[in-house]
């Protein structure tokens, strides 16, 4: 009696070894995709959440803002913050050059003293920056802030690269 293994047991052993790494194969792509989207919606979670804070925070601070060059309901792209030690900040989106032969990038800034800080990173587009300033009977403004920022929007992105969010808030101006 010879020892060993018939064509059928060895083949039968294959195939469950390979459906075994395909689920492994798999499993791990999955796990991959999805630490992947993760950190796509953290990314733009983070971008959007620093530049609304930022922004509302100088806005609670400011003695007044402006719209347009008014505060009455029209909504706007930009806004003029004048806060109380007579410095003057603009929020707005400016198109930034990430270099040669790459498109220009809209992100959110900050302009104050001629120079510019950017509130989003290079990698998030943002879109739909807009204001509305609102002046109550009390003299006390308040403005809304919203946009959306999006990343992974270029052709060839997979969908676990890419994410759009919505920001919004409104900011009541403290007075002193």
């Amino acid at each position: 009696m010879r020892k060993g293994f018939t064509l059928i047991e060895i083949l039968v052993v294959s195939g469950i070894m390979v459906m075994f790494s395909l689920t492994i194969v798999s499993l791990f792509l999955s796990t991959i995709r999805g630490n992947t989207k993760t950190q796509v919606i953290q990314k733009v979670r983070q971008d959007g959440d620093f530049a609304l804070k930022t922004m509302t925070r100088l806005i609670k601070q400011a003695e007044s803002v402006a719209v347009d060059s008014d505060c009455t309901g029209i909504a706007g792209d930009s806004i003029v913050v004048n806060d109380i030690y007579d410095g003057v900040a603009t929020f707005s989106l400016i198109d930034y050059d990430p270099g040669v032969g790459e498109d220009l990038i809209p992100r959110i800034a900050s302009t104050s003293g001629g120079t510019d800080f950017f509130l989003s990173g290079i990698k998030v587009n943002t879109s739909s920056l807009n204001f509305t300033c609102y002046q109550r009977g009390s003299g006390n403004q308040i403005v809304t802030i919203s946009f959306t920022l999006t990343i992974g929007a270029g052709a060839g992105m997979q969908a676990q690269e890419k994410e759009e969010q919505d920001f919004k808030t409104s900011v009541s101006l403290r007075k002193y």
